[in-house]
């Protein structure tokens, strides 16, 4: 692997990211390959962002902001980004706040959640930040939701016990899932 570092052919800038990452040499253009007209097919990307849990947590982060930037300057028409809130190695733990960075610098890529772990959440909290977020980048937000994946996840937030169905409900239906697990009757699902 070569630790030669290369800006993308008709990149209007990398904002740092290609010259901080050891990588071999990229060739990306902006080639009719990144919008198939006659298919309308278009180029997006997900990422769970994953670092060694060592790194410095602001420069990650930077770094994960520098790449959804790097996608609209290249023509990217997508991007989604996860979150987990107990996985070191994947440290976006508020996937809205995170899509709020690049918002202003990434003006033509449609920004999702992708996706926000709604047991770990109060539901009417998740609609308001939603709510302001779908606003700010004019028509560019996709809402993703799920109903978690992590174990941990589920640990912290005291929803472990819980069905992995029965932890997607809403909070006032929190209430029958609490009496049975109190009954025994709730196995969590992997």
């Amino acid at each position: 692997m070569s630790d030669r570092r290369v800006r993308p052919a008709g990149a209007k800038g990398t904002h740092g990211l290609l010259h901080r990452l050891p990588v071999p040499a990229i060739r990306v253009s902006l080639s009719p390959e990144i919008f198939c007209e006659e298919c309308d097919m278009r180029l997006g990307f997900f990422t769970q962002p994953a670092h060694p849990p060592d790194r410095v947590y602001r420069d990650v982060l930077l770094e994960d902001r520098d790449a959804v930037i790097l996608a609209d300057e290249l023509g990217y028409a997508e991007a989604f980004i996860g979150e987990h809130m107990t996985d070191t190695a994947e440290p976006v733990t508020a996937c809205l706040a995170f899509i709020a960075s690049p918002m202003n610098d990434a003006p033509n890529i449609t920004l999702g959640s992708g996706v926000i772990d709604l047991p770990s959440y109060h539901h009417a909290m998740v609609a308001a930040q939603v709510a302001m977020i779908d606003d700010l980048p004019e028509g560019r937000f996709v809402f993703g939701t799920g109903r978690g994946g992590l174990r941990s996840n589920a640990e912290v937030f005291g929803n472990l016990d819980l069905d992995r169905n029965a932890r997607f409900l809403l909070p006032q239906h929190h209430e029958e899932a609490d009496r049975q697990r109190s009954c025994g009757r709730v196995q969590d699902q992997p």
